[in-house]
């Protein structure tokens, strides 16, 4: 089985942008933003939906062992692009990816990859909860048992709901119904069944849009947790401005693109990436400085 090449990229500029020459000012790497190493990046990508551009021109670094944030006003492609990055997007008629993609140096889109494997190393968790018609064991376990014959079951699945900081709520019902579970712990069951294949990434799609503030908030430690505890590297695509500042290391934000050619629908594209910080305080583009402060949504 082919795997990937496990020597690491390294971010080619401050602001986690790719070293490929950009295509406007707003694209340039910020001197006033940390270095860090990368474990996927993007150059020159496009997305198209039929012959509609949804996304275009992006060059990103995903910084390992950080949580990137994916920001911009709706309809922009952030969650389009979050899908590029294991191929989730394969999935969906008409869409196209066009660039690259590399997983630890290596294109996501060469032929000899798996990309079941591929997707076992980047795992994802979308907008709703969507556990499996199982019980709440079974739903990791079902997970632990793709990667072959198991041993120490039980005590893998624990450690899973421990990772997602769910264990305490379930180790007396782990063989209730999973689809009973209200959203805050019924996602965090998601995670942790995605936990439980050991990925190396994890793309989060608006986890907590069905949550309320105290389920956002326990989920939230969850992920500062394996960001701390594990290393993990994350990205988010969050539409809550407070969460991207409260958990987020990079953000990068896009925005849409004043020449679409059809305004009913736009392409997006990236404009700034820096560290959270720094977008939050100091953004370079107007067109950031015009989203984080409400201008436009």
């Amino acid at each position: 089985m082919p795997s990937f090449n496990s020597e690491s990229v390294a971010a080619s500029s401050p602001s986690g942008l790719n070293a490929a020459p950009p295509a406007s000012a707003s694209s340039r790497p910020r001197s006033d933003s940390p270095v860090w190493s990368s474990l996927l990046t993007t150059h020159r990508v496009r997305i198209w939906h039929g012959r509609h551009l949804v996304v275009r021109d992006v060059n990103l670094a995903i910084p390992r062992e950080r949580i990137t944030a994916l920001i911009g006003p709706s309809g922009c492609g952030k969650s389009t692009l979050l899908r590029a990055f294991n191929r989730l997007t394969d999935l969906t008629p008409l869409l196209r990816v066009e660039g690259t993609i590399q997983l630890e140096g290596r294109d996501i889109h060469d032929p000899t990859i798996r990309v079941d494997e591929l997707r076992r190393r980047v795992g994802m968790i979308f907008p709703q909860p969507q556990p499996f018609s199982k019980s709440i064991f079974e739903n990791v376990a079902w997970a632990i048992r793709l990667k072959g014959p198991v041993e120490h079951l039980e005590e893998k699945v624990e450690i899973a709901l421990r990772r997602a900081r769910l264990w305490d709520e379930v180790k007396d019902k782990l063989q209730s119904p999973a689809q009973a579970l209200p959203p805050g712990p019924s996602q965090r069951l998601c995670l942790a069944r995605a936990l439980a294949v050991e990925p190396e990434a994890l793309l989060l799609d608006e986890p907590c849009a069905s949550l309320d503030p105290g389920a956002t908030a326990q989920l939230e430690e969850a992920l500062m947790d394996l960001k701390f505890k594990d290393g993990m590297t994350m990205v988010i695509v969050t539409h809550n401005l407070a969460q991207a500042k409260r958990i987020s290391d990079l953000t990068a934000c896009l925005a849409l693109d004043d020449a679409s050619p059809d305004p009913t629908r736009p392409t997006g594209l990236l404009v700034e990436a820096a560290a959270t910080e720094t977008i939050f305080t100091t953004p370079r583009d107007p067109r950031t400085e015009a989203y984080i402060t409400g201008r436009v949504g």
